[in-house]
């Protein structure tokens, strides 16, 4: 998982393995190490509500999408998931996260085939 703040927005790219997950409805985590605290980000899948909510709280980022969207992105040809939290107005981006264009993708084994490498 791979987190940007900025703005009032979060962004997030995830592996094929976590997208996979978040398709079959179990919540993904990562946890930064920022001694001598850390800040754990989890998102996750909710089926009570369409409603996609970001909530910070004790060193945690929580996470929640619409499970059905979850599950249709991960079994589609889709990049993202756009949406904002109603209370606080946070937005969200999450995407797939594709291999990078430059290097030999070694450290990416589990990101997207890139599609515009065909192009280059």
């Amino acid at each position: 998982m791979k987190i940007r703040l900025y703005a009032n927005s979060v962004r997030l790219r995830l592996s094929r393995r976590e997208v996979a997950e978040l398709g079959r409805g179990v919540a993904v985590r990562d946890q930064f190490a920022f001694l001598p605290q850390s800040l754990t980000v989890e998102l996750s899948g909710k089926t009570d509500t369409q409603q996609s909510t970001v909530q910070f709280s004790d060193h945690a980022l929580a996470i929640a999408v619409d499970q059905k969207q979850l599950e249709h992105w991960a079994a589609t040809n889709e990049v993202s998931i756009r949406a904002t939290d109603a209370a606080s107005g946070v937005g969200l981006l999450i995407e797939k996260d594709f291999q990078c264009l430059h290097g030999d993708g070694e450290n990416q084994p589990d990101c997207y085939p890139n599609p515009l490498a065909a192009t280059e």
